[in-house]
């Protein structure tokens, strides 16, 4: 790599940001000589405020690690390294230091937490620790920002291969933490800390790219960054001479799939890693580019607005931790995907749980108030929940079919499942017809989410259906046959 190219990496590594789509208000930290000072910054503007009475912290903070709590008005950063890591809690209205704790990690790791996220549903604080035992080991872990206490919610890491700071969002109604590392895009469950990773699909370009910037949108459940590109220059004095070129782009976290929606670039190097958000009510990606706040169309990926932000106590940067307070009057209800169709037996019940978080209302169209319930009866099951100014709605339809471990099928032959509970392995047995018809399987959790699926050898009578990677709980396994589908219910311990 060329000596040019990690200036520019030098100049990315600069950081993270919060905004109030109804006031235009942004927040994050003033970097000055002395230290950080909490500020907020007008989005059309640029003026920056200052919100604290003093220095908040140090100079050691840790860059593009920041979030927001939009309920409480809570903004949250990482400041230090190793032993003297702190997580500090700011009062967003008075800029007040709410909790400042240094965190307990047991495992005593290099960078006990970066890539914080915010989950304003549970009310908790997630991230990844970051090991080192001669490669990168990366651990999905939540923090208690009151203690400092920290949680680790993976046992084994969640990925080995190197990060950036700033590169992870939440999915707050599906429980799903998003984060980047080398050149993978990683998923992890919240409640089991289980991750699946997909190698990002970049675009066909003959240089060095990368994805940064990562963000979910809530509203229409897609993760959104900033594709960099370094471009090689003709330069008469360095042939080796790259500039650089930074894209909206999207990304799909199952496949790795990642489209560009900027067809020009929106901005070149010195960008700041981390300084990202997006505002949902007006559907804009925002970003900080050294001094300037970068409005980017999600639709079209074309830049709305440049604007140049206040240098306040001649920061060395005027604002770095940006982060976002979703809550406005514009804001929508938000869809929880709960499976088109779920399927009941006759005589049996169907346990639902649509928890997303504790201290919320959930209000369903049967006028049940519990957010794990059973169903015994057929029929349409709305859900509204509602938490500070958000509101969630989701839908369910219940059908009753026959299904049972064992099934008489709509063609000769019957399907079996076993063991029941099953642990790292299922095995299917078919005789009859069902041998012969039998094509594919498909695994599906309560929602109706498709979790895995595979081809079966053809003409075998019995297969064996690996389960490695699912929590314990209850599924259905779908039988894709010549004549239609068929379902068994099991479960996982």
């Amino acid at each position: 790599m060329n000596a040019h190219y990690l200036q520019v990496l030098v100049i990315l590594m600069l950081t993270g940001f919060a905004v109030n789509a109804q006031n235009n208000t942004a927040y994050g930290l003033n970097f000055t000589s002395a230290g950080v000072k909490f500020a907020s910054f007008d989005m059309t503007t640029g003026e920056v405020e200052i919100l604290s009475d003093g220095i908040v912290s140090p100079q050691g903070f840790a860059q593009g690690v920041a979030d927001f709590d939009p309920v409480s008005k809570s903004y949250f950063f990482i400041q230090g390294g190793g032993n003297n890591t702190k997580v500090y809690q700011i009062n967003a209205q008075t800029g007040a230091i709410t909790n400042s704790s240094i965190i307990d990690d047991p495992n005593a790791a290099v960078i006990p937490l970066t890539n914080i996220a915010f989950n304003w549903m549970d009310g908790k604080l997630y991230g990844v620790s970051h090991e080192y035992n001669g490669s990168d080991l990366l651990k999905f872990v939540t923090v208690d920002p009151s203690t400092g206490i920290l949680t680790y919610l993976s046992d084994t890491p969640t990925s080995t291969g190197a990060y950036s700071s700033g590169n992870s969002d939440i999915d707050p109604i599906h429980r799903k933490y998003y984060y980047v590392a080398s050149d993978r895009i990683y998923t992890v469950d919240l409640d089991s800390g289980i991750a699946t990773s997909a190698a990002i699909e970049f675009p066909d370009y003959d240089s060095n790219q990368f994805l940064a910037n990562l963000m979910y949108n809530y509203m229409d459940q897609k993760l959104y960054g900033l594709h960099f590109l370094a471009v090689p220059d003709d330069n008469i004095f360095d042939e080796d001479y790259y500039h650089s070129e930074l894209r909206l782009a999207s990304i799909d976290p199952e496949t790795g799939v990642l489209d560009l929606i900027s067809e020009e670039p929106t901005s070149n190097d010195g960008f700041s890693m981390g300084d990202c958000d997006i505002d949902t009510a007006n559907d804009r990606y925002l970003y900080i580019r050294q001094d300037a706040l970068y409005s980017v169309d999600l639709n079209s990926g074309e830049v709305l607005d440049v604007v140049p932000l206040e240098n306040e106590n001649q920061a060395v940067v005027p604002i770095i931790n940006m982060a976002y307070d979703d809550l406005s009057d514009q804001l929508a209800p938000m869809t929880m995907q709960m499976g088109e169709t779920r399927i009941m037996e006759p005589g049996a019940s169907l346990e639902v749980s649509a928890w997303i978080g504790d201290d919320l209302q959930y209000q369903w169209s049967d006028g049940s108030t519990d957010h794990s319930r059973t169903i015994t009866e057929p029929g349409q099951y709305d859900l509204e929940i509602i938490h500070g100014g958000f509101t969630v709605q989701g839908k369910l339809l219940v059908e009753m079919t026959e299904s049972a471990t064992s099934i008489e099928e709509p063609v000769e032959g019957k399907m079996s499942v076993y063991p029941n509970p099953a642990q790292a392995q299922l095995f299917l047995d078919l005789n009859g017809q069902m041998v012969d018809l039998a094509r594919e399987y498909r695994i599906v959790d309560v929602s109706g989410k498709v979790l895995k699926s595979g081809a079966l050898i053809e003409g075998a009578a019995r297969h064996q259906i690996p389960l490695q990677g699912l929590p314990s709980g209850t599924y259905l396994l779908e039988l894709l046959t010549e004549q239609g589908s068929n379902t068994a219910r099991f479960q996982i311990k």
